[in-house]
């Protein structure tokens, strides 16, 4: 933070304030200018689901917005709302996930730092995912932990007529999916669209402090806005990938954000049957995220391109410290946008 020049900024020419329902529209304008038309964060659907629906939810009282002295929506920061462990003290502490960290072009002269300001004041314990750039120095700068993760890319033929079809907008029904699902998936490996136990026990092997429950991942991954998540599990169920599908700027794309691979046998074949049920799908564009170990080896025997340059995860807490907790992703924005595009 120490590049920002403060004596440029106006103090009292902004107010954060808590988003309020009569800033929709102002808010809404302020949306298309800064992440595109029809961008979801703008959606009062995603709005209500994050907020509302989120079982650790606190309302509005989450999403920061930045007014100019016209009560115009120049700047905002969205929160996902999840508990972690303190196990020295036995206690659950209050977390946050920060995304969507946004000021408008004009008003770029500092005022970012109004929120982080006031971040850093109000939590104790946050999650910053996936930022690249002078960002990323900064909140390296303020001693925030990074996480350790892959993030690559796989590009390839998909089958043309459902990629055509994507592309007009059609919808993938059940029936059409399950029938794909059965004609790709080989070696064992099966499509589930549902919460399980199964999933949970897998997912909370390896998170550490983050409190993943079920009433959350039900929220996260299964509520019946928009899509649902496919998951993918090995013949044994000791791997799995999670996977959103949608569209950016109107391309059709699939990601797998969350992945936890017992060995490098499973991951080859689970990987192989993703790419495939994806190209079938009509989805030549595979991004990828993962925090596993083995997804290094397995993106090399795969043709996995590296995204470059490569985003930043930070932790930051004043009461716990977290080294590398493979369940993140599944408390930030990844597969946000695909999901609800």
């Amino acid at each position: 933070m120490s590049d920002i020049d403060l004596r440029s900024l106006k103090m009292s020419d902004y107010i954060i304030s808590e988003f309020d329902e009569s800033l929709f529209n102002s808010y809404q304008i302020f949306v298309q200018r800064n992440f595109g038309k029809n961008a979801y964060q703008g959606k009062i659907e995603y709005l209500n689901w994050l907020y509302f629906k989120n079982p650790y939810g606190r309302g509005y009282s989450d999403f920061l917005v930045v007014l100019d002295l016209k009560n115009n929506v120049i700047g905002c920061l969205h929160k996902i709302r999840y508990e972690i462990r303190n196990n020295g003290k036995n206690v659950n502490l209050a977390c946050a996930s920060i995304h969507n960290l946004m000021i408008d072009l004009n008003h770029r002269n500092g005022v970012g730092f109004l929120l982080l300001r006031e971040l850093l004041k109000k939590e104790k314990s946050f999650l910053i995912p996936g930022v690249i750039g002078k960002l990323s120095d900064s909140y390296r700068s303020l001693g925030l932990t990074p996480f350790k993760s892959f993030w690559g890319f796989k590009l390839f033929k998909p089958h043309l007529i459902n990629f055509t079809k994507i592309l007009f907008g059609h919808k993938l029904n059940k029936d059409k999916g399950d029938f794909l699902a059965k004609k790709c998936l080989c070696n064992g490996v099966k499509l589930e669209i549902a919460f399980t136990n199964e999933l949970l026990k897998i997912i909370n092997k390896n998170s550490n402090d983050f409190i993943i429950t079920k009433e959350y991942l039900q929220w996260r991954l299964f509520d019946d806005i928009n899509k649902p998540t496919l998951v993918l599990w090995s013949n044994n169920k000791k791997s799995v990938f999670l996977i959103t599908l949608g569209r950016r700027r109107r391309f059709p794309v699939a990601r797998i954000f969350f992945s936890t691979i017992d060995n490098l046998d499973d991951g080859r074949i689970l990987l192989k049957n993703t790419f495939r049920l994806l190209g079938s799908l009509g989805y030549p564009l595979t991004l990828i995220t993962s925090t596993d170990s083995n997804f290094l080896e397995l993106a090399k025997s795969q043709k996995i391109r590296h995204k470059s340059p490569a985003p930043d995860s930070y932790f930051y807490s004043k009461l716990i410290t977290l080294n590398n907790v493979d369940s993140w992703p599944l408390v930030s924005d990844l597969g946000f946008e695909e999901r609800f595009t």
